[in-house]
């Protein structure tokens, strides 16, 4: 049984994915990565990778670097042209402590903060305490009801765990009549065609829009990948592959 549902799940992929599928199993004994590898083929590979950090533990600085990049690209693809798209982790623009950067954060979004619950963040605290990404759809008139996205990325396989990080931010930024879009960046492919449901669905908490892999790679565009170290780290491994076979 266990054999029948990983080929069933195999089958899926081939379906669902298309030509951004690097694998072939045309012999039906074995998975095998097609010779000539586009770049959608190696972001899906590069994404498989980021969800296994403890076999890449040693590449897990870049891998995680990269999987914000990634995600921050797709993010503005995904939201209208005149969206604002914020890098609020690793490549941030903002500077200082966490206080300093969420009152940044606030300026840009024209929202009002809690002053009392910021307080509460420790002044020596450089993190980004769980937000790595924001979307923001403004609206000409300026008022504060508005759409926004707190996007957290992660990789490996504690993801459902970081479920609850960009919450906190509801705590710091007082939201006008509207709450706030939790997102989750998940390098995990979920997309449950039969059920039109995700595998896995009980690890994901409500109210959570989950970009995974089959949905980053469908809203991927430009050269963004080709430029970073994760495409280099795919590349060597396909040599690796090649010179095995």
């Amino acid at each position: 049984i266990f054999l029948q549902n990983v080929f069933q799940i195999i089958a899926e992929r081939i379906l669902i994915y298309e030509n951004d599928y690097p694998f072939s199993n045309s012999d039906s004994q074995m998975l095998t990565l097609k010779s000539d590898l586009n770049t959608n083929n190696k972001l899906y590979l590069s994404l498989l990778i980021c969800s296994k950090l403890n076999i890449f533990n040693e590449f897990r600085a870049d891998l995680t670097t990269d999987f914000e990049i990634i995600s921050s690209s797709v993010l503005k693809q995904f939201l209208p042209t005149k969206s604002k798209v914020k890098d609020f982790g690793k490549n941030t623009e903002y500077e200082g402590n966490a206080i300093q950067k969420i009152k940044q954060l606030a300026e840009d979004l024209d929202l009002t903060i809690d002053d009392y619950e910021l307080s509460q963040v420790g002044e020596r605290n450089n993190q980004e305490r769980g937000l790595d990404i924001i979307g923001c759809l403004p609206f000409n008139d300026k008022c504060g009801n508005k759409i926004i996205l707190l996007c957290q990325c992660a990789c490996g396989k504690q993801y459902e765990s970081k479920q609850h990080d960009t919450r906190r931010f509801e705590n710091y930024l007082k939201f006008y009549k509207t709450k706030p879009q939790h997102t989750m960046f998940i390098p995990y492919s979920l997309i449950n065609v039969r059920a039109k449901k995700f595998y896995h669905s009980d690890y994901i908490e409500k109210d959570y829009l989950i970009f995974e892999r089959k949905r980053i790679l469908e809203y991927h565009e430009g050269q963004t990948f080709e430029n970073l170290e994760s495409y280099k780290i795919v590349n060597k491994c396909v040599e690796y592959y090649n010179s095995w076979v």
